[in-house]
């Protein structure tokens, strides 16, 4: 694998989130909005190849790509995941109990807990793991 140049990754960030924040200002509301940051953020964020290093992966794991925002409902009891891309359909508008931790925390939270009943607190471990 390659080395990453980190200044022309960063030029191209910048240009990507000027573009998106164009794209931002035309839209109809405030998710549509949001949904254009998120999206542009897949294209420059991550290391697109470092699943294909040795170990990389566990063994059942597959390569995902998922961008959103979490933001803390009014009552302060949820996580609810807006404007998101490469989610499967039905965690749209997903809530994660604000309790079980930070949503980028969740699965090696999820090792110290019970497994989850409720399909709208699994997170989006079922689209990066079976």
């Amino acid at each position: 694998m390659t080395e990453r140049d980190v200044h022309a990754l960063r030029a191209e960030a910048l240009a990507t989130l000027a573009e998106a924040t164009r794209a931002a200002n035309g839209a109809p509301d405030v998710e549509s909005a949001l949904g254009h940051l998120t999206a542009a953020t897949q294209g420059v964020l991550g290391n697109k190849e470092a699943h294909l290093r040795p170990g990389g992966l566990r063994a059942g794991e597959r390569q995902c790509v998922v961008s959103g925002i979490f933001l803390i409902t009014p009552n302060r009891q949820h996580n609810l995941l807006v404007a998101e891309h490469g989610f499967p359909p039905e965690q749209h508008r997903l809530r994660i109990p604000l309790d079980l931790g930070h949503p980028g925390w969740v699965t090696p939270i999820r090792l110290k807990r019970p497994p989850c009943q409720d399909s709208a607190t699994h997170c989006c471990r079922s689209t990066c793991m079976p």
